[in-house]
């Protein structure tokens, strides 16, 4: 058997090339309307997928009942959707802390050594730098959920002070529940209820 020389291999590949090229060229030229005119393949590809979105769009779902939609529409909805779910999961466990603090009896020296903890936790350095000191805060701690109220000057000043207490006081409350409300002269007041202990 020949071994096939390398320059005979390239002149087969060129070949290939060239043949592939005038098979792709007639096949754009077969495209051609009965007015002459040729469709470009990108125009025919955008039209594909115009019909493609357009048939997507029209499933009805859950978000989308009727099918009318856009696809945009459809995204905004599904993460409205996502977030009211999110919403109800935070609310329902905010609702289990406050209802098992609120059935709580206090418990003599764990919860004033925890209140002291939590209070002076409140109010580091780092909280101090960033000028989110609380303007008041109230810890009250029961068997084993505390409450925290706080208030602030400003937005910016009770969201700083929230992220450098949480860590602060991560180890002591690992699971917290945090709600913020805001008044119309721009404070704000911050409420965590936190399990400190099982």
């Amino acid at each position: 058997m020949k071994k096939i020389s390398p320059i005979a291999w390239a002149a087969i590949v060129v070949l290939a090339i060239v043949s592939l090229s005038l098979w792709t060229v007639r096949t754009r030229n077969s495209g051609q309307q009965n007015d002459g005119e040729s469709i470009s393949p990108t125009a025919a590809e955008l039209r594909a997928e115009s019909v493609s979105v357009d048939n997507t769009r029209r499933k009805p779902n859950r978000a989308d009942p009727a099918g009318t939609m856009t696809a945009t529409e459809m995204i905004v909805a599904q993460k409205a959707a996502q977030q009211h779910e999110s919403q109800k999961v935070v609310e329902a466990g905010r609702n289990k802390l406050s209802a098992q603090y609120q059935s709580e009896r206090v418990q003599g020296s764990w919860a004033v050594a925890m209140e002291q903890t939590l209070e002076r936790l409140s109010t580091t350095p780092q909280i101090e730098e960033l000028n989110a000191k609380p303007t008041s805060i109230d810890v009250n701690c029961r068997t084993s959920v505390c409450r925290i109220t706080a208030e602030f000057p400003s937005k910016l000043a009770a969201d700083d002070w929230f992220t450098l207490y949480s860590l602060n006081a991560g180890p002591q409350m690992p699971n917290v529940s945090y709600n913020q409300t805001f008044n119309p002269d721009g404070t704000a007041r911050v409420e965590i209820f936190g399990l400190a202990r099982n």
